[in-house]
């Protein structure tokens, strides 16, 4: 996985999710500790309580985790799919 392209690819799949209704730099920091936590599982239960409790860390905003399993499963599958195209 090209971290850079992938970065940009969470980024751009965070600022459209965009749980909070922010602007879209807003979800910089965010992006780049998703990345860090997709590249550590592929299970979507998992990954949605990482998205989760970081949303919550940077905003102190509580996301609904179904939300957040919901992303992680677009985000898993993004993953899954540029590890079988740089094969």
């Amino acid at each position: 996985m090209d971290n850079v392209d992938i970065q940009r690819q969470v980024a751009h799949m965070l600022i459209e999710w965009n749980p909070l209704q922010l602007k879209e730099a807003a979800y910089k920091a965010q992006s780049t500790e998703v990345v860090k936590a997709l590249q550590q599982t592929v299970d979507p239960s998992i990954l949605g309580s990482q998205i989760q409790r970081i949303y919550e860390a940077s905003f102190q905003k509580w996301l609904p985790i179904e939300e957040c399993i919901t992303t992680a499963r677009k985000l898993i599958s993004l993953k899954l799919t540029d590890m079988t195209h740089n094969d």
